[in-house]
């Protein structure tokens, strides 16, 4: 299965978010929220009439780290929670994926360690997030983003970009 390895910036030009958990969260999800996530610094973090401890950012970037676990990626109902209807994956191996193709993929995944760095998040408007990150799996490796829309039912990916790097 797929493990995550949290490679967290936190020296010279980073900061550490709000660790808070939001109310409602479940236990994991929470355990996920209140870990440090590193921001660069200049990025468009919060809004002011918010709280920096339960912040809409620091909420999408537990559920972009929760979406690398395998316990998420192993469960159909928790993707189809996570991914909007109308998800579209432009994967780092040229295949485009639906959300109904990616979540048949992922129940049949069996790989290795997805090691996250440089994640940080980008409020494009309030109800429009922009994560972008790198990734690590054994010797591949992939600059990736992904845009969260805030729907009535919370926070649904709509698409993602895995971009090879050498």
């Amino acid at each position: 299965g797929i493990a995550v390895a949290d490679t967290r910036t936190t020296g010279a030009g980073a900061t550490r978010g709000a660790t808070g958990a939001t109310p409602g969260m479940t236990a994991p999800l929470a355990a996920i929220a209140s870990s440090a996530m590193t921001v660069r610094p200049g990025s468009p973090v919060t809004r002011a009439d918010r709280m920096p401890e339960s912040s809409d950012l620091d909420l999408v970037l537990a559920l972009e780290r929760e979406l690398q676990t395998p316990a998420c990626r192993s469960d159909p109902a928790r993707l189809e929670e996570l991914l909007a209807p109308e998800y579209i994956e432009f994967g780092a191996s040229g295949q485009v994926w639906s959300r109904t193709e990616i979540i048949a993929e992922l129940a049949g995944e069996d790989g290795g360690v997805i090691e996250v760095h440089d994640l940080e998040a980008r409020e494009v408007s309030d109800d429009v997030v922009l994560v972008l990150w790198r990734s690590r799996m054994a010797d591949r490796q992939a600059l990736r983003s992904s845009l969260w829309h805030r729907e009535p039912s919370g926070w649904r990916l709509v698409h993602h970009q895995g971009t090879p790097t050498g």
